[in-house]
């Protein structure tokens, strides 16, 4: 069974699973009388509007849309024993609440023409199934988590709470990932990523219902404000962050195609050759952010030919020598620095005019982005991006050089990618 036969089946698993949590709260909160006035209404009230504020405004980590403030202040309602005598709300208090606030962000949405993401808002109410049930059936010398902290010590209190909220965010993360896990990457590897990606914002979302829990005692609703504040501030630094990475994206395309608009290489040529590029480092299970880096050093691996005062023919950068091919991907570095381009990609540019053999024979380091790029390059430049009879001549040409210029593993990826689809 492939991953997209293992992802198209758990999509809706995962939305009937987040619908099931949401039916079964809803019956156990009707049967127990439909009750939602608590001892500290206002409590409530703040993090309802934590969570429809959260879904309305959520951030982007590469490829994971995210809203911390809204799994913030779902977490914080579960966890955080209210009013003064200490009251933990039910379980299915807690869900509806929690859906209330999601059903009406989701209208929102939807009336402003945003996308709604019902796969991101199951997982995430996955989770808090998760962190609602562990903290209410798990028990500590007899007595369920959330009852136990209210008398601990504080630092064994906080502990408890962080791991019931960890295990809550750990599960939503890993059914995000299981939902889009449609590469030929390994499962472990993509948690792995996500996990790193999640980064110092993970932590906070992990933190912050404890913190607001291990608050509220002294300082009441208050809590609420104190703790997700600075969560909302560093958002907005994340978004600010989307910002510049989307005009350094738009920038890269630019410069990408100032060859083509200059008559140095073939239209399309880098957009090919990155297209290429991608596939390939899929099919040799790279990461999204090697892919990334990869595509990107693609995007610009031949704009250093501007600097040409007679073009190539064709463009074709192969049909260059040796010395040749190192000036243009010198000028590709130099223009590309300029643009803010990382080390990384700098480092793939320079390496992709290395012959294969240099690492065969002597151990040379030549990253793996770059091995990809000058395979993948040498078949556009070759195929000038057409297929059928051009392809097979093109491969031919390319395996005369198997081992010696090129990396056979890249070969054998470029193979599998340019094959036509049966039918």
């Amino acid at each position: 069974m492939s991953a997209d036969d293992i992802t198209a089946g758990l999509r809706p698993a995962v939305v009937g699973s987040a619908t099931a949590i949401a039916l079964v709260a809803g019956v156990l909160w009707w049967r127990n009388g439909a009750e939602l006035v608590v001892e500290d209404t206002t409590f409530v009230v703040l993090a309802w509007l934590a969570i429809v504020i959260g879904e309305l405004w959520r951030v982007s980590l590469d490829y994971r849309t995210t809203a911390p403030l809204a799994v913030a202040g779902s977490m914080a309602l579960a966890l955080t024993p209210i009013g003064p005598d200490a009251t933990v709300l039910r379980a299915a208090q807690v869900i509806v609440v929690v859906l209330g606030a999601v059903f009406l962000a989701l209208g929102i949405r939807a009336a402003l023409g945003w996308s709604a993401g019902i796969d991101e808002v199951s997982a995430r109410l996955v989770g808090l199934g998760v962190t609602v049930v562990l903290s209410r059936n798990l028990t500590i010398e007899g007595r369920p988590v959330l009852t136990w902290a209210t008398d601990a010590r504080a630092w064994q209190a906080a502990l408890a709470l962080i791991a019931m909220c960890a295990a809550g965010i750990f599960v939503e993360l890993l059914t995000w990932t299981l939902i889009f896990w449609q590469r030929r990457v390994s499962l472990v590897s993509m948690v792995r990523e996500d996990l790193m990606r999640s980064g110092a914002l993970g932590s906070a979302m992990a933190h912050a219902g404890p913190l607001v829990a291990l608050v509220a005692p002294v300082a009441g609703p208050t809590s609420l404000i104190l703790v997700l504040g600075p969560l909302a501030l560093a958002m907005a630094g994340l978004r600010r962050r989307e910002r510049t990475q989307a005009i350094y994206r738009e920038t890269v395309a630019a410069l990408s195609r100032l060859t083509d608009d200059s008559g140095h290489t073939r239209p399309g040529h880098a957009r090919r050759v990155a297209d290429l590029c991608s596939a390939m480092g899929h099919e040799l299970l790279m990461s999204d952010r090697e892919v990334d880096n990869l595509e990107r050093a693609a995007l610009l691996h031949d704009v250093g030919q501007v600097a040409l005062t007679v073009p190539l023919p064709g463009g074709a950068s192969i049909l260059a020598d040796p010395d040749s091919q190192r000036r243009i991907a010198g000028d590709s570095v130099r223009i590309g620095s300029q643009a803010g381009l990382e080390v990384e990609v700098c480092d793939a540019i320079t390496a992709s005019t290395q012959q294969f053999r240099l690492m065969r024979e002597f151990g040379e380091k030549i990253p793996l982005a770059a091995r990809i790029l000058k395979v993948a390059n040498a078949y556009d430049d070759l195929t000038g991006g057409r297929g059928g009879p051009t392809r097979s001549a093109a491969l031919e040409r390319i395996q005369l050089g198997l081992g010696y210029e090129y990396d056979p593993r890249c070969v054998d990826a470029l193979a599998r990618v340019t094959k036509a689809p049966p039918g």
